[in-house]
């Protein structure tokens, strides 16, 4: 995790137009990101609400650092509280496409609102959307699956060699190219703000 002076830095690079700050932003920030948001929302882990918030949040703020104030908190912080508005108004969303219903106030309450049987249709709903958005973003089926492997937290290159069928390589050039392909998705989720809206 990069320290708060090289997050001021990278935000004023932001405010400056630097074309290669996003992509740097997101390598930085994606993970701790979705493990903040998976320490918060334990029973979405299972889902792709996090990772998805988790890109909304990060892509509005790379489109509009301005948005973000360094007096107030932290990055991390900032994004983290952006992350839970889009976790809330997606499962809103989701919810009133299903039933019909007003959505509620918060993530808490609406998980506590919900039976097993609600909770298994909202994210069968949120896995289809997630992988749509997954499908238009990555052609590659082994590309998703890394995409996925990189959200759940997963570091271990031999899980990525496995989804990218690397075997035939050295050790070493498997993890250059593990490297490569990951940083290429990052790349990829950091220009995903400006390139769906």
């Amino acid at each position: 995790m990069r320290d708060d002076e090289w997050f001021r830095d990278i935000h004023k690079r932001l405010l400056e137009d630097d074309p290669v700050a996003p992509s740097e932003l997101a390598e930085a920030i994606w993970e701790p990101l979705l493990a903040r948001l998976k320490r918060s929302n334990p029973r979405l882990v299972s889902t792709n609400f996090l990772e998805d918030a988790a890109a909304d949040a990060l892509t509005s703020y790379i489109k509009r650092p301005n948005q973000f104030d360094p007096e107030q908190r932290g990055l991390l912080g900032f994004l983290v509280m952006a992350a839970q508005g889009d976790l809330r108004n997606a499962l809103a969303k989701t919810r009133r496409q299903r039933h019909g219903e007003v959505p509620l106030e918060s993530v808490e309450l609406q998980l506590e609102g919900r039976n097993r049987a609600d909770e298994g249709i909202v994210a069968s709903e949120a896995a289809s959307i997630a992988n749509r958005r997954l499908e238009e973003l990555f052609e590659d089926a082994a590309d998703r699956a890394a995409v996925r492997l990189m959200a759940d937290g997963e570091r271990a290159t031999a899980a990525f060699v496995k989804v990218w069928s690397l075997q035939r390589l050295s050790a070493l050039a498997q993890k250059n190219e593990v490297k490569r392909r990951k940083d290429r998705i990052k790349k990829v989720l950091g220009r995903h703000g400006k390139e769906s809206q």
